[in-house]
């Protein structure tokens, strides 16, 4: 059977993932509603059609080219109404797609999982609700041995690399991490809330040139650090070993070992910390000796 294939929703993500996509299938029509208000009729060489069309042409499979949830459950719903069979450009790439620690364990093969050019090294202590997603190619995670989780997401775009060391405890967090590295050393505590993204989301331009400005970075967290609630490190953000994020401080600076920052943008309000994993909720100390998990001081 020949059918007729529809291309949905064009944007951002039609241009990023269109090549690979034809590769396979060639687009017959264009329906986007916003071309449709705006009076196109042609679109990337290919004839527009109006939305209520689609369910009356035969043999008719759309390719929903939306990356966001709430987009492609939107038109999954309009076109299962409508009866229209579909298919979502990302299961067409075969490299994007969202699976927690438990299912990459059960694919996986000696800490090893693959999805498309992207990748997953972990350690068999890798939590099950852990949730990594891929949202393009050439991207890698690493996680270390021993981590704790309530929460994690860890999104990935393009051409990036994340890497968790040992022995990292994570109420709650998410880490957007896309054409840079996100790195994060050993015996880390982070609080609920945390947010963590080496770019912005979208691009940002210089009015007068068209130069872009703000390009993705690294982020970087050394080792026992200690992001309290709420915190946000965005792109270029780096922590020396020791020191503590305070609750909701924002930031994309670099600083030292053994500070404490706070604010927004962040700055150093203590130097020459330490700190313990030790709750307050249980223990009242007067001296880091005292500690029950005391941390040698790193040079």
């Amino acid at each position: 059977m020949e059918y007729t294939y529809i291309g949905c929703c064009v944007g951002a993500y039609y241009h990023a993932v269109i090549d690979k996509v034809r590769e396979k299938y060639k687009l017959n029509f264009i329906s986007d509603r916003k071309l449709e208000n705006d009076g196109i009729t042609e679109y990337d060489g290919i004839e527009v059609i109006p939305r209520a069309k689609i369910k009356e042409i035969e043999n008719t499979v759309v390719i929903i080219f939306a990356y966001d949830l709430a987009v492609k459950n939107s038109l999954m719903e309009e076109l299962q109404r409508d009866g229209v069979k579909f298919i979502f450009a990302t299961e067409i790439i075969g490299e994007i797609g969202s699976y927690t620690g438990k299912e990459i364990k059960a694919s996986g093969s000696n800490g090893k999982f693959q999805s498309g050019s992207n990748i997953v090294i972990y350690d068999d202590t890798m939590p099950d609700n852990i949730t990594i997603s891929f949202g393009g190619g050439n991207s890698k995670v690493v996680i270390g041995k021993n981590l704790i989780v309530s929460r994690l997401s860890v999104n990935m775009g393009n051409d990036a690399e994340c890497v968790l060391g040992d022995n990292i405890q994570i109420v709650g967090a998410e880490f957007d991490v896309s054409y840079a590295n996100l790195r994060i050393g050993n015996d880390c505590l982070f609080a609920r809330d945390i947010i963590l993204r080496t770019h912005d989301g979208h691009p940002i331009f210089d009015k007068t040139s068209g130069t872009r400005i703000n390009y993705a970075r690294d982020v970087v967290v050394g080792n026992h650090v200690w992001l309290c609630a709420n915190a946000k490190l965005m792109s270029g953000a780096k922590i020396g070993d020791g020191s503590v994020v305070a609750a909701m401080a924002l930031t994309s600076s670099e600083f030292p070992s053994n500070v404490v920052i706070a604010g927004i943008p962040a700055k150093v309000i203590r130097e020459n910390i330490v700190w313990s994993k030790d709750t307050t909720v249980f223990f009242d100390f007067d001296n880091f000796l005292e500690s029950k998990k005391f941390v040698p001081l790193r040079s």
